[in-house]
């Protein structure tokens, strides 16, 4: 007699010694320790195979005509989680099938996401790593090429900074979604390691500061505490703040927050600007973390250089100087 483990909208799935309910398993009268066995096995094997089935089924639907078109939407339908959606297609879109490897679970492919994802991978093959394990691997890299990035010489009258905030409340992200879904982008840094900040050997990025500069500190609406630390630990008393919003809603546990701050510090007498402007400024986002080019300009007209950018992605700017393991 074979009996079938429901699933969803009568679609069924046989498991051999157990009657299935949508809600749970119940073993059937007899179940034999072989059956028991080869259960445990075919729910082990879907469970490590699932993520990477659904982000490859999700990715396989590239027709205009019938893909499934906004994945919240698709969510919605089938009743799936939209975080873990959006990871299983993302981690999928990072590794073509040739470039998984079969003995690491998706969690460490997930984990692994980024520019040196196939050398994490591997290190991990080799050493039989723990996901815990690789999660440490990967921000000991981090911090190795964050302390070797060049860093120019002299001090600056502008510092122009977007840390990778690390969120620790669970407000947002989470710790593990940070590793992941966030290291996709950039690996995150805790408060401390934000504070201590070293640009070079025994330089800590204070010093960078002209006696009379104007830091401008990005912070999300659950690191804007976290973020005055920062202020306090680089020298800087805080004077006010500009605000992004970025029209499309984000993620969030209090409300759906849409908005970004732009903190405005000082230390010493900065010159004065030669005009106010509008403190809100509205610009739709784009890429993960991409900030509007609207405010580095804006920053260029009303003070004068030597500028720096800190955590800069690319080429820096006309008239600024770059810091950062992935500036150019």
């Amino acid at each position: 007699m074979v009996n079938d483990l429901m699933v969803r909208n009568g679609r069924q799935l046989t498991l051999p010694g157990f009657k299935a309910r949508p809600n749970g398993l119940i073993a059937n009268n007899g179940l034999t320790r072989q059956q028991w066995e080869n259960a445990g096995h075919t729910l082990s094997a879907i469970e490590g195979c699932l993520s990477w089935y659904l982000g490859d089924w999700l990715a396989a639907s590239k027709n205009e005509e019938w893909g499934y078109g906004d994945l919240k939407e698709l969510c919605e339908e089938m009743s799936w989680n939209y975080g873990t959606a959006r990871n299983c297609k993302s981690v999928c879109d990072a590794y073509e099938l040739s470039c998984r490897h079969d003995k690491l679970t998706f969690e460490h492919h997930s984990i692994a996401q980024g520019p040196d994802q196939d050398e994490l991978l591997q290190w991990a093959a080799e050493n039989n790593a723990t996901t815990s394990e690789l999660r440490h691997e990967k921000r000991r890299r981090r911090d190795l090429a964050i302390s070797t990035s060049p860093i120019p010489k002299g001090t600056f009258r502008v510092i122009y900074a977007d840390p990778p905030w690390e969120y620790n409340a669970g407000d947002q992200h989470s710790r593990k979604s940070q590793d992941t879904v966030l290291g996709t982008h950039y690996p995150s840094m805790s408060l401390d390691a934000i504070c201590q900040l070293e640009v070079a050997p025994d330089r800590h990025v204070s010093e960078l500061a002209h006696e009379h500069c104007v830091l401008f500190l990005w912070c999300t609406s659950p690191t804007l505490e976290e973020a005055f630390t920062v202020l306090e630990s680089w020298g800087f008393a805080y004077k006010a703040s500009m605000i992004w919003d970025k029209v499309a809603h984000n993620v969030g546990h209090y409300v759906s927050v849409r908005h970004e701050l732009l903190l405005i510090a000082a230390k010493g007498q900065p010159p004065k600007v030669p005009k106010l402007v509008d403190s809100v400024y509205v610009e739709e986002r784009t890429e993960h973390s991409r900030k509007p080019e609207y405010f580095r300009t804006l920053i260029t007209e009303l003070f004068p250089a030597p500028r720096i950018e800190l955590w800069c992605r690319g080429k820096p700017a006309k008239g600024w100087k770059a810091w950062g393991n992935e500036s150019e």
